[in-house]
């Protein structure tokens, strides 16, 4: 998979950070930046 991303041109740290995923749809206390960085990403997944 992390090949996969990569060949698609998401860089390293972006994709490493998709395949790693918290829990995020319920963590009210995660930062809002990173909370809409997962939710905008989890289509790739």
């Amino acid at each position: 998979m992390l090949e996969l991303f990569l060949n698609g041109g998401i860089d390293f740290i972006r994709a490493i950070r998709l395949l790693i995923l918290p829990g995020w749809p319920h963590n009210l206390n995660m930062d809002l930046d990173l909370w809409v960085f997962f939710a905008l990403n989890s289509m790739h997944i």
